[in-house]
């Protein structure tokens, strides 16, 4: 079993309140939701933009240590959603991922396309 830590936060009280009522409404903890919140940055942090193509973006994924690539596809008019090749999905960690790699979002820009969820 995973040995847990406990330990103390600062918040801005702004931050609290918010974060307490997103909690509420979703029915969660604010520990779980900080707990999630912080896992997703670890992991995000161990991906990286590889390269840009024509019909999608490759990732590094250092998490499962190999390339995942985002795939643009379309839907209505100038709609796409983006589909990824490792989860099978279409809202994953690596979807996210490619909506923030400039170079992708610039590509999709220049087309005329644009991401709906």
């Amino acid at each position: 079993m995973t040995q847990k830590f406990r330990t103390t936060l600062y918040i801005d009280p702004k931050l609290w309140e918010e974060l307490k009522k997103d909690a509420e409404e979703k029915g969660l903890s604010i520990n779980q939701i900080c707990v999630a919140s912080i896992s997703e940055y670890i992991r995000e942090k161990k991906l990286h933009h590889y390269n840009v193509y024509e019909n999608h973006v490759t990732i590094w994924d250092g998490n499962i240590e190999d390339l995942v690539d985002v795939y643009i596809v379309q839907t209505e008019g100038n709609h796409v959603q983006l589909h990824c090749s490792a989860d099978l999905s279409t809202s994953c960690i690596h979807t996210e991922f490619a909506k923030k790699v400039p170079k992708f979002i610039n590509m999709l820009n220049e087309k005329g396309l644009k991401i709906v969820d």
